[in-house]
């Protein structure tokens, strides 16, 4: 079923002035929707898929954006676009409603939407239409390329994309040829790392953490930080534990998340002295029989007292260590 417009004049005004429509009230457009790609970070391009006139192609955003700097759509044009020239345009339209299912249909619908673009084939084999989001800063004129007047904000989605006849009595052939279709997204030269932080007691604040990137001190803004591309070697630290490090080889548009955890990994300590001695460790009495037992990593204090002989000790415990902690009595014997 064919794709039927408010009115004929506003075509041909549209045809005039070759792809940039003047502002407009809402159009209908109806057909069944062929493939819908939502777009953000790390998302990567869609397949190169066969859309017949009317198919319905949607674009939507992610919630998480802020890595892509616009959208391109990849056209190859059928062999018919080069034989019956004029004869169909590639149609772009935002605020589209009803909001498109996320799925294809078997049946057509129809839409409103107002006109972001228009572009009729006249001798094109391919074209790249790119669609800045917010600016059009990075983006520049190329063959065969085609970008929109104006950036579309998070407002203007969904969109939507479709190829029409413009002329009458083109051949059935005509009619029933096929666009070969890629939507791609455009990154910004930036990637996006995330940190997740957790020690044994559970998550980790960002803000009672220390993160360095080749030894330089961050300030994130939230949990995570936008960077160039590469080999990034990061150190986390947190009051207690041993600092954490790690590299990260990160990629335009994508997101790494480092996940980090702290495990205060325990010193293992055996005591061996003689019977009836009294144990303490920092202040506190341990029983002999107790066998091995362990201690957080750090100073601590051991005391013996076996009848009226005292001593103390302080040891620093390394994490992961075992110890034995002896008292040795010896008789001294002199000659008189």
């Amino acid at each position: 079923m064919k794709a039927r417009w408010k009115s004929t004049v506003f075509l041909l005004c549209t045809l005039a002035i070759g792809g940039l429509p003047p502002d407009s009230a809402a159009d209908i457009v109806r057909g069944k929707i062929l493939q819908t790609s939502k777009l953000g970070n790390g998302v990567p391009e869609s397949q190169l898929l066969p859309v017949k006139l009317e198919d319905l192609w949607v674009i939507t955003l992610e919630e998480e954006h802020d890595l892509l700097k616009g959208i391109e759509i990849f056209i190859e044009t059928p062999k018919e676009a080069q034989t019956y020239r004029g004869t169909y345009a590639f149609y772009l339209f935002g605020k589209v409603s009803p909001p498109p299912a996320a799925t294809a249909q078997s049946n057509p619908l129809s839409y409103e939407g107002a006109l972001l673009y228009f572009k009729p084939f006249i001798q094109e084999r391919k074209l790249y239409v790119q669609i800045p989001i917010s600016t059009k800063t990075g983006f520049s004129l190329a063959p065969d390329t085609a970008i929109l007047e104006k950036p579309v904000e998070k407002g203007v989605f969904p969109l939507l994309f479709t190829f029409l006849p413009i002329m009458k009595g083109i051949p059935e052939s005509a009619l029933k040829a096929e666009f070969k279709v890629q939507v791609r997204p455009l990154f910004k030269d930036l990637g996006k790392v995330r940190f997740s932080v957790k020690s044994p007691k559970g998550s980790v604040p960002l803000e009672k953490t220390r993160i360095f990137l080749n030894d330089q001190a961050l300030q994130l803004k939230g949990d995570s930080l936008n960077i160039e591309p590469g080999l990034k070697n990061f150190r986390v630290e947190i009051d207690g534990f041993p600092p954490f490090q790690t590299t990260v080889a990160l990629e335009k548009g994508k997101v790494v998340t480092v996940e980090v955890t702290f495990i205060k990994k325990e010193a293992t300590v055996h005591i061996n002295a003689p019977l009836g001695t009294h144990v303490f460790v920092d202040g506190k009495p341990v029983a002999l029989n107790q066998g091995e037992f362990t201690l957080e990593p750090g100073e601590h204090t051991f005391s013996f007292k076996l009848g009226d002989y005292q001593v103390s000790k302080r040891f620093y415990l390394e994490q992961g260590k075992s110890y034995g902690v002896s008292l040795y009595l010896d008789i001294l014997i002199n000659e008189d």
